[in-house]
């Protein structure tokens, strides 16, 4: 949810409910679409933040704030994000997370067909994309926890994502 609205994430359409059901089962709720162009390919992309909801949709980054879609996705990336969502398995693989302290949302994509192996990384206070890649960067999952982004990998290790190494470092 945005703005105490319930939104609905499909694979073509992003709606939000509005209405309101009562305690003793009066009253009404309908839906109402907010983009019939832009769906959501992951449920795990869809990252709450006090900016908006961000997503990977079917042609780049969105961001709704129940009443419109925005995409974040520069023109010239958008060969990039075609080749990353290419296919359902990549498309399904996506995942993400938000940074609130330094206001970074981290989108896990897929570059090679078996993991997610690339990170996309927008800024939002400079509104643009970083891209990172490591050697076996494989990973099945983000989160933030604390201070630090975290991914886990297909193997069952957790490694922090840490702004002042180079080198990925287990911890």
């Amino acid at each position: 949810h945005i703005n105490g609205l319930p939104i609905i994430f499909t694979k073509s359409f992003i709606y939000r409910i509005e209405g309101q059901i009562n305690a003793d089962g009066t009253g009404n709720v309908r839906k109402r679409v907010i983009s019939d162009t832009v769906g959501c390919l992951s449920h795990k992309s869809i990252i709450r933040t006090n900016h908006g909801l961000f997503f990977a949709g079917n042609n780049g980054i969105y961001i709704t704030d129940g009443y419109q879609v925005t995409s974040l996705t520069a023109p010239e990336l958008d060969d990039s994000y075609a080749e990353l969502v290419s296919t359902v398995n990549k498309s399904n693989r996506i995942t993400g997370t938000y940074d609130e302290k330094n206001e970074l949302v981290y989108f896990g994509l897929s570059e090679i067909e078996s993991e997610n192996d690339v990170c996309w990384i927008y800024n939002i206070n400079k509104r643009g994309f970083t891209k990172i890649r490591g050697i076996r960067m494989l990973f099945t999952s983000l989160m933030f926890f604390k201070k630090y982004v975290m991914r886990g990998d297909e193997l069952g290790y957790i490694y922090e994502f840490n702004e002042g190494d180079s080198s990925d470092v287990r911890r």
